[in-house]
């Protein structure tokens, strides 16, 4: 099925990857295992067209914690128990296996939290925006990340892919910033909504947890955070550096508060134009 789409094409940009919010019943049959069966059949498929670059995007998460940095090519986080991460973090492994066994021409992207316009669905980052434009967030959950415009990393893969000297991982991250700085910026944008400016403590994260489970089975709803999502909120400091990616391939991101304006208004476009 994959080999039509790939005749007479130069390079293959392997993006998808399966998140169910992060969790599931069955998180090794819906997520990690076609995460990682899928990649590996669009590279099947790239080999056998002859394809020349293959631009791969993983996550700055499948990064070891420690050292989320620019140079981090051998480094893993195989400690996450997050279904997601851990899908991203065995596709990537796997995929340059393969390509290296193939001799075949892979870059990697691994973003950090995306932000950002125009996605078909929230991500993570971007819903936490919608709650807090709906004032449903009483106080801050304990999340401090590095994050970058995913019109930004969209630019970093066509600059991978472009570019002959291109190799190895490329982290896509423009700025880090503890939960309380981003309820700043929006506070500033939108006086009029009431903006928390405390965070709760990690360790109530496990009794919310339970409290979404139970809620989520009494309504027959969707958990919208799992026990395996936590270890996304442990109070693990992730900064990363996209060094690399400017060095080499000239690579610039646009500032933080541009970012979150441009979520904030289509948030409104899409999600609560309704409302008003």
């Amino acid at each position: 099925m994959l080999a039509p789409v790939m005749e007479s094409v130069d390079g293959v940009f392997q993006s998808a990857s399966l998140a169910s919010g992060h969790w599931t019943r069955r998180p090794e049959t819906e997520i990690v295992r076609p995460t990682v069966e899928g990649t590996l059949n669009v590279l099947a498929a790239a080999r056998d067209a002859g394809v020349k670059r293959i631009v791969f995007t993983s996550t700055a998460a499948a990064l070891r914690r420690e050292t989320a940095d620019a140079n981090a090519d051998e480094t893993w986080n195989d400690a996450s128990e997050n279904p997601y991460v851990r899908a991203k973090t065995e596709a990537e492994k796997r995929a340059w296996v393969f390509t290296r066994a193939n001799d075949m021409d892979m870059v990697a992207i691994n973003p950090s939290v995306l932000l950002g316009p125009g996605f078909h669905r929230h991500t993570p980052g971007t819903a936490t925006f919608e709650r807090i434009l709906r004032e449903e967030l009483p106080v801050l959950p304990p999340f401090d990340a590095s994050y970058v415009d995913v019109r930004d990393a969209a630019d970093l893969h066509r600059l991978a892919f472009e570019n002959s000297n291109a190799c190895g991982r490329y982290v896509a991250s423009s700025r880090y910033a503890v939960i309380e700085q981003v309820a700043r910026i929006i506070r500033e944008m939108e006086p009029s909504i009431r903006v928390p400016s405390r965070r709760i403590p990690a360790w109530m994260m496990k009794p919310l947890a339970l409290l979404d489970a139970m809620k989520a089975r009494i309504r027959g709803s969707k958990r919208t955070m799992g026990d395996d999502a936590l270890d996304e909120m442990d109070g693990v400091v992730v900064r990363c550096s996209s060094e690399r990616a400017e060095r080499d391939l000239g690579w610039q991101t646009r500032p933080l508060e541009d970012t979150v304006a441009d979520t904030l208004a289509w948030i409104k476009r899409t999600f609560l134009s309704s409302r008003s």
